[in-house]
C-alpha cells in the first residue's frame, strides 16, 4: 500500500517525466546536420534572389538541402527546420534562378498559376550550375560549420 506522502511525490514527478519524454523524443531519425551558409555572386556582384539546393552525391545515404538567396546574396541552408543546415556527406549544388513572364495575377496579387500557354519561363543560370547533370559546383559537408561561397562565371 503506497502512504500519502510518497503517493504525492510520485504524482508531482510524474508530469516532469512526462515533459522529459516528450523533449527527448524530439530526433526526426535524419541524423546530426551542420550549418552551412555563403554567398552567391556573379561577376563579383551578389545574386539578389534564387535557391541554393544541395543534393546528395549518394541519393539513399543522404537528403536534399536548400536555402532562398537572399538580397545580398546570402544563403542559408534547411533540411527540415528553417536554417538546420545539412548533413555530412558529398553532395551536387545547383542554383535556381529564373524570370517567369506573362503570369497573371488575381486583383489581391495573388498568382493564377493554370494557365500554362501564356506563362514564359526563361532560366537565368548556365547549365553549369542549374542542371544537376552538369553542375560544376561540388562540395563536402564537413562535421562543423560550413561556408560555401559561390561564384558564377557564367
Amino acid at each position: 500500500m503506497l502512504d500519502h506522502a510518497r503517493w504525492k511525490r510520485e504524482r508531482r514527478c510524474t508530469p516532469l517525466l512526462l515533459m522529459l519524454l516528450v523533449v527527448g523524443c524530439g530526433d526526426d531519425g535524419l541524423g546530426r546536420r551542420y550549418p552551412v551558409s555563403g554567398r552567391v555572386t556573379r561577376g563579383g556582384q551578389p545574386v539578389t534572389n534564387g535557391t541554393v539546393n544541395f543534393m546528395p552525391v549518394d541519393l539513399k545515404q543522404g537528403r536534399s538541402a536548400s536555402g532562398e538567396i537572399g538580397s545580398d546574396g546570402s544563403y542559408s541552408l534547411t533540411t527540415v527546420n528553417p536554417g538546420d543546415g545539412a548533413l555530412a556527406g558529398a553532395y551536387r549544388v545547383i542554383i535556381s534562378l529564373a524570370e517567369v513572364a506573362g503570369l497573371e495575377r488575381t486583383p489581391g496579387g495573388i498568382p493564377i498559376l493554370n494557365q500554362p500557354r501564356k506563362v514564359r519561363v526563361k532560366n537565368l543560370v548556365s547549365p553549369r550550375y542549374s542542371d544537376p547533370s552538369q553542375t560544376v559546383l561540388k562540395f563536402k559537408v564537413e562535421p562543423h560549420t560550413n561556408t560555401f561561397d559561390i561564384e558564377m562565371t557564367e
